[in-house]
């Protein structure tokens, strides 16, 4: 059992620990989906309008066409009773309210122009939005299977990571786990480094001759001088 190179990997592990729950906190596919489901959001908002809308003139078309019914109805028995009259004052107000149906008749032709172009104009918007739902929808179940795939990807190497580390825990001395524990929460969880030539990995700065001396004399596992991190001379 190499103690150094064990609180090393522990130190590692700790670390690639940390960076998956981050990770698992911030993963790009979660911010992905949380986009899409915003867009949904908005276009059902959209599409709730233009159906209220649509509704609106569907119900104008139909009062129209009840109207138009009701003027040519009216009109026929005119008609159907001029036929009958011989009274040219009577048939000549009749021909007369004859006219005015006409015209109305035409007012709500007119109209109903205008209110067959617009209901055709939602018809399209409403078409188009229940395709961009259909995209969205798709891209909605591609995302969430990524995120899923995703997590259960990070959360397996985190559970296998701890696993290991319990195993180190296990084979490092309590005493020096309980420094090394101590000295992660001090330095902002990089409690051990490592003496890289003249330096110490932990802080990065390059130590005195008289402090490299004492520490190549020293154990394995020491302190850095400067940031009073473990400090792993020897591996």
């Amino acid at each position: 059992m190499n103690t150094a190179n064990d609180l090393l990997e522990l130190q590692q592990i700790d670390l690639d620990i940390l960076r998956n729950r981050k990770l698992l906190d911030n993963l790009p596919e979660a911010s992905n989906l949380q986009l899409i489901r915003n867009q949904q959001k908005e276009l059902a908002r959209k599409t709730t309008k233009i159906t209220g809308l649509l509704k609106d003139q569907y119900i104008e078309s139909d009062e129209n066409d009840q109207k138009k019914s009701a003027l040519t109805t009216k009109a026929q028995e005119i008609n159907n009773a001029n036929a009958t009259l011989s009274d040219y004052r009577l048939i000549q107000s009749n021909n007369a309210e004859l006219d005015r149906i006409a015209k109305r008749v035409e007012k709500i032709d007119f109209l109903q122009k205008s209110v067959d172009a617009e209901i055709l104009r939602l018809e399209e918007l409403r078409d188009k939005s229940n395709q961009i739902k259909e995209s969205l929808d798709a891209r909605e179940a591609v995302l969430l299977n990524e995120l899923k795939e995703r997590v259960e990807s990070l959360k397996t190497e985190v559970a296998n990571l701890a696993a290991r580390r319990e195993a180190l825990v296990e084979q490092l001395p309590p005493d020096l786990y309980e420094q090394y524990r101590i000295s992660c929460k001090q330095h902002a969880h990089i409690g051990v480094g490592k003496l890289e030539g003249r330096s110490c990995s932990g802080c990065g700065v390059e130590l005195q001759q008289s402090q490299l001396d004492i520490l190549r004399r020293g154990e394995d596992i020491s302190r850095c001088p400067v940031c009073k991190r473990l400090l792993v001379v020897r591996k």
